[in-house]
């Protein structure tokens, strides 16, 4: 059995994962319902066996029947990972474990080999690779700790099987490395395997080299860090020759294999420039010849990056703009990513972006022929001019035009910005035509010969806690401030690049296509996407995607076009990249036959016109261009809102408030709108998700309860303005943020929207994220009291006391000692390294409250009232926080208790119906009345005549021991009869008081409460409300589960005479009544008869009369055959056969019928019929209708070897 449970762990392993989507998930369904199976027929499956415990205990050693779990990993089976492990060997291996990893994890790794060089390289390599993207990173630093420089985010699939010749390698040059792994509280995947080696060199030179001092000395035609990159691969395709560690293509081939003919598109990189940080979310400017690179995340440098290409000579020129200083005249803005970056008359425009924590609002010139910047600014600015990142900006006809983005204050924005550099001054202008949904890290492009800007893909929110990537494109004419909804790609993507070529494709690359809607659809974090629009036909293609020795996928990246080629510069795919890629198109004029021309793989569509292979821009006769079909219908019916649906005017119509394709909509339907401006206006409030935004709009208004914003109007025109919360940014503190919806970023300090998680830390910025405030203390390490907790957070270390009572304290640091942060007041001198523990607790842990053994970790004798091996918990009757160093304080329980919650100090009440943090309450809610307070008890009040049963069986009654009753008679004339009834062992204690006795007397004590009675005499008490007489029953002393069964009465003596003569009286009565309703019934249903009767001689009666001429065929009787020519059928005769119908007339309702038939009549003695008389006549009968027993339709079996005569066939339901 052991070994089935282990299978069934396994099978969820990473290394047994060859299904994929809908195929995985019945994997793990199969394999969960196995494991079901597999409990329910043995309840020891979750023990581990002491004969094959290297099987069942993944991490640990089975002691006992449980798995003993090593430092680092949890679970039954010691499989997932948990906490801080220290590796120290020289080669090993870092994984989750082998099944899918847990939820809600933190786990750190410290790979710190012991060795005397603490120089040697430590080479960390994928071998799996598959988490949540987006929520679930793996955080790679070249240090000791967290804080230590880092070097890879790495988040979604980068690796889905196995592999152990992976070339995904990174070194850590520093002589440790620290690896930190984060999953959130939703969905949990196979996790990763990565295998690590102290020394060598990267990829062991993948072969091709030697290794030298940790570096590798590459053989001729082979270079990278590794060795990895062939400078001449597969020889050149056989297509050229290598020279100078390049191929020289024959002539009609091209690539840097020779392996593309002349004329097809090419993909290329350039090798990283080492001077050039790698960074994402960056903006690139083209300046003629040189593309200015601004801005950026980094996870090497904090400060403004800049630099330029040179697109002719392709090498690259750090820029360094002079350090801004408080006096300085001319400021340099801080490092920022996300913003925007437009050239406008030899000056560059940058607005907004991501500083530090905080989104930003600036707008920064750079003048290109004095290099300086200078910061703009107004204040007449302030109402227009909006923080923002992830928006996108481009210059038409000397006016900036921003477009959307997310704000702090606002979230996702909707609307455009204008800056005029005429007057420098700001403008939100309101736009028309389509409703465009709030939107950000999108792409835009911007076609001159067309006036339009088109816009795609992004980030945007469904609802104020919803939001997913879209496939939306639009165009958008600034000149009329136009919106247009045009075909969308359906392969949504935000953070990806865009160009625009002078044959009117836009081409759009890479990007993160992860939907939270899509785990398992094959989206990845890094895309390798590349796909074409042509803006002329409205049509998609998808191209080829990059074939390249590096796996070139990425987002966040940017890009420009230059003489038809697209230059797409770094950006991020788990690492900050430095690389460059090219995509040239396609030459058509190289085609020199119209086969080679049409089959062509140029990036762009080429023609065969007037014998020669050209461009679309080139064709002589336009119309010989076709442009692919597309549905219209599909396209249409994607489209929610009237104004969107107008906008596409010449493809879609608003009919039935639907939209549909224009074919399909036709004028003749009466619910068509055809003008725009008929749309429904109260939609676009709807699409406002935020507070802040929903009140820019006059016409809208907030409701907080359900987070919607809605238009005024219609619902209420004197709706009263709400007023919004305080932006989720604005908070510093993780309480305050938790408090109003928000989420708390412990890691960055920083509050966001529940809705802009991802849109805010792209790049893993956030390790940790709580939108609990219980949690806070938990994520902070000053807050953490012990030294186990402190080291299960990656970032904390613990700083033991030098009283060596398991005092100290919890901060923020690494191997090395407390790391130097602003918040952190302990460095290396307050706490040295002899006292600084990061990978294990020191020996003794008492928490402050006893002394060790002298090297032992057995605390003497816990003192200030704790206990507990660590004295870390109160002693019964007490509660706090002793952990290092805390006190215990006694319980007050208003004497109704005995013990309290640990930690608390909340009361467990002894007596059923006392609640309160002290037991100061009676609980009204469940009848319980009383004071008690002063040594009183609460009472539950028996109404009389009533049984009542308590069953104190609940998780909440474990602290009861004692339960009180109350009972007031109320009738004076009648005895109390009191009987109660207890599960277990109990004793019982009766008193009563009256008006006339406010002492009270015991009538019973310490008596057991089973099967207890007592009755109490209205001639000895005086029982009603003259007196009051109230009894008081306590049962004490039981353990719980414990039910009782308690009841008061008071009832009368039953009169037998009286009785008997009642019941006999009511059952006469009743007997008779029962005769009356018989007869009745009887006459009722003679009248029924006789109504039947007539009905039916009425339907015989009204049947119309007609002339009925017979042919009576001539019969043969049995055997013997007639002799006679003629025979008169007058004469008497037997006649065996069966009447065959003339008629079968239906009744109303299809069950019965009225059925006509000819008779011979009687002829009494003689053997004729009397003289002028046929001898037959016409009978009827009634006869029901359906399916007749199957006996009496057949034949008789007797008759079967007589003549067969001729019947006349009958209906087929008719049974005679």
């Amino acid at each position: 059995m052991a070994e089935i449970a282990m299978f069934v762990v396994q099978t969820k392993s990473k290394y047994r994962l060859p299904c994929r989507s809908l195929e995985y998930l019945l994997c793990l369904i199969l394999c969960h319902l196995l494991l079901l199976v597999l409990v329910a027929s043995n309840s020891s499956l979750s023990t581990c066996s002491r004969k094959r415990s290297d099987y069942n205990c993944y991490q640990g050693e089975c002691r006992n029947g449980t798995c003993q779990c090593y430092i680092g990993w949890t679970g039954n089976y010691c499989d997932h990972c948990l906490g801080r492990q220290n590796l120290i060997s020289m080669t090993g291996y870092v994984t989750d474990g082998p099944a899918n990893y847990s939820e809600n994890c933190k786990c750190s790794w410290l790979i710190n080999p012991n060795t005397t060089n603490s120089s040697r390289p430590i080479h960390i390599q994928m071998l799996h690779f598959i988490t949540e993207c987006g929520w679930d990173h793996l955080y790679i630093y070249d240090g000791d700790s967290a804080f230590s420089t880092l070097l890879a985010a790495y988040s979604g699939v980068i690796i889905e099987d196995n592999k152990e010749e992976s070339n995904i390698e990174i070194t850590a040059k520093s002589g440790s490395a620290y690896l930190m792994f984060f999953s959130d509280l939703a969905f949990n995947m196979s996790g990763f395997n990565i295998s690590y080696r102290v020394g060598g060199c990267p990829l062991k030179c993948s072969g091709h080299g030697l290794c030298e001092n940790y570096v590798c000395r590459c053989q001729k035609g082979y270079v990278g860090d590794g060795c990895e990159i062939e400078l001449c691969p597969n020889n050149c395709s056989n297509h050229g020759n290598c020279w100078n560690n390049q191929c020289e293509c024959d002539t009609g081939y091209i690539g840097n294999d020779c392996s593309r003919k002349d004329g097809n598109d090419l993909w290329t990189r350039l090798p990283p420039e080492k001077q050039i940080s790698g960074r994402a979310s960056h903006q690139v400017a083209k300046v003629n010849d040189t593309v200015w690179v601004v801005g950026g995340y980094s996870f090497e440098e904090d400060t403004m990056l800049m630099s330029v290409f040179n697109l002719t000579e392709e090498k690259w020129t750090m820029f360094y703009p002079p350090p801004s200083t408080p006096d300085s005249r001319n400021p340099t803005p801080n490092s920022r990513h996300g913003h925007s970056l437009v050239l406008h008359e030899n000056q560059l425009y940058m607005y907004g972006g991501v500083v530090g924590n905080n989104i930003s609002n600036e707008f920064w010139m750079f003048d290109l022929g004095q290099e300086v910047w200078t910061l703009l600014k107004n204040s007449t600015w302030e109402s227009y001019q909006l923080a923002v990142s992830g928006h996108t900006a481009h210059v038409v006809d000397d006016v900036m035009h921003v477009f959307f983005g997310h704000s702090p204050i606002y979230g996702y924005l909707h609307c455009i910005q204008e800056f005029y550099f005429g007057n420098k001054s700001w403008f939100i202008p309101e736009t028309s035509g389509a409703i465009v949904k709030n939107t950000c890290w999108h792409s835009s492009v911007y076609d001159k010969n067309r006036q339009l800007i088109y816009v795609y893909g992004g980030y945007h929110s469904v609802s104020s806690a919803t939001n997913h990537i879209t496939d939306k494109l639009y165009s958008y004419n600034p000149k009329i401030r136009y919106w247009q909804v045009l075909r969308s790609s359906d392969s949504p993507r935000f953070l990806h690049s865009a160009i625009l070529t002078t044959e009117g494709f836009m081409l759009t690359f890479g990007g993160n296509t992860h939907n939270e809607a899509s785990v398992n659809s094959g989206a990845k974090c890094y895309s390798l996407d590349f796909m074409a629009y042509d803006v002329e036909c409205d049509h998609w293609y998808c191209l080829e995607k990059p074939h390249l020795q590096k796996d070139v996928s990425r987002f966040g990246h940017a890009a420009v076009s230059h003489n038809n080629v697209m230059y797409i510069f770094n950006g991020f795919n788990g690492r900050m990249l430095r690389d460059i890629i090219k995509y040239t198109t396609g030459n058509c004029s190289a085609f020199t036959n119209a086969t080679a021309c049409k089959q062509s793989q140029p990036g762009v569509p080429c023609f065969w016109s007037e014998d020669s292979c050209v461009p679309r821009s080139q064709l002589a006769n336009k119309k010989d261009y076709v442009c692919p079909p597309n549905n219209d219908i599909i396209m249409c019916s994607k489209i929610k809102n009237c104004r969107s649906c107008l906008s596409n005017y010449e493809k879609c119509s608003w009919c039935k408030k639907r939209c549909m394709s224009s074919s399909d909509c036709l004028d003749s339907h009466t619910d068509l709108t055809k003008d725009i401006k008929d749309c429904p206006v109260d939609v676009e409030c709807s699409f406002l998700h935020s507070c802040a935004l929903c009140q820019l709009e006059p016409n809208c208004f907030w409701i907080e309860n359900n987070k919607s914003c809605v238009y005024k109007e219609k619902n209420n025109a004197k709706a009263v303005t709400q007023k919004c919360k305080v932006p989720c940014p604005s908070h510093t503190t993780c309480e305050n943020c938790t408090k109003d919806e928000c989420m708390w970023c412990s890691s960055a300090q920083r509050c966001v929207d529940m809705n802009s998680y991802v849109v805010s830390f792209l790049y893993g910025q956030c390790t940790k994220w709580n939108t609990d405030k219980n949690l806070c203390t938990k994520n902070r390490c000053s807050d953490i009291r012990t030294c186990k907790e402190c080291q299960m957070n990656p970032i904390c270390g613990w700083c033991h006391d030098v009283s060596n009572t398991g005092l100290g304290h919890c901060m923020e640091g690494g191997m090395s000692g407390p790391a130097k942060l602003p918040w952190n007041s302990h460095t290396l001198s307050t706490c040295p390294l002899s006292r600084w523990y990061f990978v294990q607790c020191p020996l003794c842990q008492c928490n402050g409250h006893s002394i060790c053994n002298e090297s032992t970790n057995i605390c003497i004798e816990c003192q200030n009232n704790t206990t507990g091996e660590t004295c870390d918990r109160c002693q019964k009757g007490f509660f706090g926080a002793p952990q290092n160093g805390g006190l215990c304080k006694p319980c007050n329980c208003n004497k109704q208790a005995k013990l309290c919650d640990e930690q608390s100090g909340n009361c467990h009440c002894g007596t059923r119906g006392v609640v309160g943090k002290k037991c100061e309450w009676c609980d009204t809610s469940e009848k319980y009345i009383g004071n008690p307070n002063d040594g009183g008890t609460c009472y539950y009040q028996l109404l009389t005549d009533y049984q009542f049963t308590f069953n104190l069986s609940k998780p909440n009654d474990h602290y009861y021991t004692q339960i009180n009753f109350m009972n007031r008679p109320s009738a004076g004339d009648r005895d109390v009869d009191f009987s109660v009834n207890c599960s277990r062992f109990a004793n019982l204690n009766i008193s009563y008081n009256s008006t006339s006795e406010p002492a009270g007397k015991i009538l019973d004590s310490g008596a057991r409460c089973y099967n207890y009675k007592m009755k109490f005499s209205h001639k000895q008490y005086t029982f009603g409300e003259t007196d009051n007489t109230t009894f008081y029953v306590y049962v004490y002393g039981f353990k719980t589960p414990f039910s009782l069964q308690i009841t008061f009465t008071q009832q009368r003596n039953i009169d037998l005479v009286n009785f008997f003569v009642t019941f006999f009286s009511c059952f006469l009565s009743l007997l008779l009544i029962a005769a009356i309703f018989w007869k009745i019934k009887q006459k009722y249903d003679v009248y029924r008869r006789r109504q039947r009767m007539f009905a039916e001689l009425e339907q015989m009666a009204s049947r119309p009369f007609a002339v009925v001429s017979i042919d009576i065929e001539r019969r043969v009787d049995g055997c013997i055959a007639e002799k006679k020519e003629k025979q008169d059928y007058r004469k008497k005769k037997k006649v065996s056969n069966k009447p065959s119908p003339i008629a079968l007339e239906p009744l109303n309702g299809q069950k019965a019928a009225v059925l006509s038939l000819l008779v011979q009549l009687p002829c009494g003695d003689e053997d004729y019929t009397p003289s002028n008389q046929s001898g037959l006549a016409i009978a009827s009968a009634l006869v029901s209708l359906g399916n007749p027993r199957k006996q009496s339709c057949e034949p008789n079996k007797s008759d079967k070897n007589k003549h067969r005569r001729h019947i006349h066939q009958s209906h087929p339901d008719a049974c005679i």
